[in-house]
């Protein structure tokens, strides 16, 4: 993804899209609204060149916008290559600018620029600790699913990594999604500040909203580049678990890719590796990987418009992990956990929803 400049926004709204629709095949929120089409990828595009026509104002789509998950499956399915987040995202910053934002938004950025994390809590004063490896939990571990950043840490520690955590503050994702790019990069620089006096060998997290955003969007949309390696957990387990043959498979598990994760940041393989070397037999969805179907909870959806990101949690598990006859759910994310475990709990489903790293736990 990346800001487009006023030329190219127009050049690709005006010339790539031929209107062909199978971008709206790989669309969680186009199934939301019953296939409406402004609430697809190729109805945002219509939007995006009525707005550069002046058939209409900006004002008036501003939730075509930011309900959009930016997953990337548009991007998959359309053969032309039009990078449809990117012009989301540049129609983002521009609503932005012009203060023509949800509400609920406004509380989010807010909280990110007051208190260092999108929930609005104090922030937590980590008790300094030595080591080699920083693990960097993430606003969603350390303030939603706490237990989950416990697991992880855990888990590092249980396999001899001289793991350690410091004072946390976002790592601007939210802010970069919601088009607030110069309030982004002051929040980038903090945490290079922070990152850079922490000095570690390399650094881990379970987030991939975090490594996303550390390895794609700060350089390609800030202009920023951190001078460290930076792994998800998934990447560190499959090394350190490199040694053990794969057992007989003692448990059959769906294992749904995030879209942060598999298409924004590549990493597919190994979360199944690691699954497979303690024991777990991984049943795979039809569509999987770069083609794996969004869980809705992506592209802020999950803080601003939290219906439809439950919603389109609920299409997959009824469409395409049911089906399968499997009553447990593998996930490397902590906002697809979320999203799936909340929509299973409201719709009386029977479903367990699991993190990597809780699940490998188990196994050890």
């Amino acid at each position: 993804m990346k800001i487009l400049s006023e030329s190219e926004l127009e050049y690709l709204v005006f010339n790539y899209c031929t209107r062909c629709g199978f971008c709206n095949t790989a669309c969680p929120i186009y199934e939301v609204f019953s296939r409406l089409e402004t609430k697809g990828p190729r109805g945002r595009i219509l939007l995006a060149r009525g707005v550069a026509e002046n058939l209409f104002d900006i004002n008036s789509v501003v939730e075509e916008f930011y309900s959009c998950a930016l997953c990337g499956g548009c991007y998959v399915k359309c053969p032309a290559g039009l990078d449809t987040m990117s012009i989301v995202l540049t129609l983002r910053k521009n609503l932005a600018q012009k203060s023509l934002v949800p509400r609920s938004l406004r509380k989010l950025i807010a909280n990110v620029l007051d208190k260092g994390n999108i929930f609005g809590k104090t922030p937590v004063k980590e008790t300094p600790r030595k080591g080699t490896i920083l693990y960097w939990r993430g606003c969603m571990n350390i303030f939603r699913v706490p237990e989950l950043s416990k697991a992880q840490y855990t888990l590092l520690k249980k396999l001899g990594v001289n793991v350690y955590t410091v004072s946390e503050v976002c790592c601007g994702s939210p802010l970069i999604l919601a088009g607030f790019i110069d309030e982004a990069k002051k929040i980038a620089e903090l945490v290079a500040n922070i990152l850079e006096s922490a000095n570690p060998q390399f650094i881990v997290t379970g987030c991939p909203s975090c490594l996303h955003c550390f390895t794609k969007l700060y350089p390609e949309v800030l202009g920023i580049e951190l001078p460290f390696e930076i792994k998800h957990i998934s990447q560190l387990l499959n090394e350190l678990l490199s040694f053990r043959n794969n057992p007989e498979p003692v448990e059959e598990i769906v294992y749904h890719d995030p879209c942060e994760l598999a298409r924004h940041c590549g990493i597919i393989n190994e979360p199944r590796e690691v699954l497979r070397k303690v024991g777990y037999k991984v049943i795979e969805l039809k569509k999987r990987g770069l083609e794996a179907t969004c869980c809705g909870g992506g592209g802020l959806l999950w803080g601003l418009y939290t219906e439809y990101a439950l919603k389109a949690a609920l299409i997959k598990l009824r469409n395409e992990i049911l089906p399968l006859g499997l009553h447990k759910v593998i996930t490397a994310c902590p906002t697809c956990l979320l999203n799936f475990k909340y929509s299973a709990i409201l719709h009386d489903i029977d479903i367990e929803v699991k993190d990597l790293a809780e699940a490998i736990l188990e196994k050890l």
